[in-house]
C-alpha cells in the first residue's frame, strides 16, 4: 500500500499584493502594496492555498525550529495557519499584551 504522505508537496513564494487579503493566522488584512508569503500545496489529499503575513510567516518559522529542538511533535500531524498562535503560546514562544491597562493605572487620555 502506498503511503498517503508521499504525495504531500508544499510551495511558497513571496508575494506582494495587488489587492487586499487576509493573513490566514492573524487574520489582518495584507494590504496592497504589502509583501506576503503565499503558499499553495497538498497535505493528506487535500489541496490548499494561504496567504502569512510576513510576522506570521517569522512566527511559523520560529515555531518549526523550536519544535525541530524539542522532540519533533509536530512532524506527523503538521501545522495548520491558523494554528500558529496557539502553538507559538504553548511553546512559550509569544505573549500577549493586555488590551486594556491593569486598573492601578489611568486610562490612555
Amino acid at each position: 500500500m502506498e503511503d498517503a504522505m508521499s504525495d504531500s508537496f508544499q510551495r511558497k513564494r513571496p508575494t506582494t499584493a495587488r489587492k487586499p487579503h487576509w493573513c490566514q493566522s492573524c487574520c489582518r488584512q495584507i494590504a496592497p502594496g504589502e509583501k506576503y508569503m503565499g503558499y499553495a500545496g497538498k497535505w493528506d489529499g487535500d489541496f490548499y492555498t494561504a496567504k502569512l503575513c510576513l510576522g506570521c510567516e517569522s512566527l511559523y518559522h520560529l515555531v518549526w525550529e523550536f519544535d525541530a529542538e524539542h522532540g519533533d511533535t509536530l512532524q506527523d500531524e503538521g501545522l495548520a495557519f491558523n494554528q500558529i498562535f496557539e502553538v507559538a503560546t504553548v511553546f512559550e514562544l509569544i505573549c500577549y499584551v493586555p488590551i486594556t491597562p491593569p486598573p492601578h493605572q489611568p486610562p490612555w487620555p
